[in-house]
């Protein structure tokens, strides 16, 4: 049996005895550790370096979980570990392998009746619709566990990005002759990947966080949003705003045609930091903490 034959039938077997545990409500501190544990395990094999049989495995793991774990009211894994299930669920929606997109997308069969509008069926989606009401759904779900706060908080963090923390250095020290030897990039999926159909997920983003403002001035009981967070990230999307432009600065002339790839690369940074400062300063007109 190979490793990734191992992986598989390992991550099936503990989702297993994690929806038992949860079903069981064990309250033991170290069976909730385990359950913690066991998503930090789920969320690393979602990457894009993971083999597609091991994503297809998480697919149908995530897709089992959803009504049990990540719609749970009473948040068997806690706030932290259960959005990072539905990030993962969320990254899966959009890999490049169809058959792993089409997997994720059946947790919309799964949604519990009770989460979903009337005039949306509890049936399968394409994974566009399905990354859509995920969304929605999560949104919805941080109402039900009265942390409407700390989600917009999250879903501000993902607006932004989850680049490592080199990434400033990386811009500050772009190379204009990076640029050069490109031929290969007009025919690769992957790398024009980098700005169409992320686009489509930071706009969606963008949507939902503006439609989760609106939520949080409406209940303002259901959570309270940290200001010296708010200013953090809003201090980090004004440095990102600035240091990307400087590297698109930087670029040759036409670089949409001669930096295709840098050029793509940076532009979607430069348009996240600005989204996440719009989504702030729509945040404050309506927050009295500001």
């Amino acid at each position: 049996m190979s490793c990734v034959e191992l992986l598989s039938v390992a991550l099936t077997l503990a989702s297993q005895l994690v929806v038992e545990l949860v079903s069981s409500d064990h309250q033991d501190p170290a069976v909730v550790a385990c359950l913690v544990q066991w998503g930090a395990l789920v969320c690393s094999c979602c990457g894009e370096d993971q083999p597609v049989e091991v994503k297809l495995i998480v697919a149908k793991v995530l897709v089992t979980c959803s009504s049990s774990l990540m719609t749970n009211p009473h948040l068997p894994l806690g706030f932290p570990a259960t959005v990072s299930l539905w990030r993962s669920l969320f990254t899966l929606l959009q890999d490049e392998d169809q058959d792993v997109r089409d997997s994720a997308s059946d947790f919309t069969s799964r949604v519990p009746a009770h989460l979903l509008s009337k005039d949306v069926p509890g049936v399968s989606m394409c994974p566009p619709a399905a990354l859509d009401l995920g969304v929605e759904l999560l949104c919805g779900t941080f109402e039900l566990w009265g942390q409407l706060g700390a989600g917009f908080l999250a879903l501000t963090q993902w607006l932004m990005g989850e680049e490592d923390g080199n990434d400033e250095e990386e811009e500050e020290e772009a190379d204009p002759a990076s640029c050069l030897d490109e031929e290969d990039f007009l025919f690769e999926k992957g790398e024009l990947n980098l700005w169409a159909e992320p686009l489509q997920w930071v706009k969606l983003l963008h949507r939902h966080l503006c439609s989760l403002i609106v939520k949080l001035e409406q209940n303002k009981g259901t959570g309270t949003v940290d200001s010296d967070q708010v200013h953090q990230i809003q201090t980090q999307a004004r440095a990102k705003v600035l240091i990307s432009q400087q590297a698109l600065n930087r670029l040759p002339a036409l670089p949409q045609f001669s930096c295709t790839r840098e050029h793509a690369r940076l532009t979607l940074r430069h348009h996240r930091a600005e989204l996440v400062l719009d989504v702030l300063d729509r945040f404050k007109l309506t927050s009295t903490f500001f």
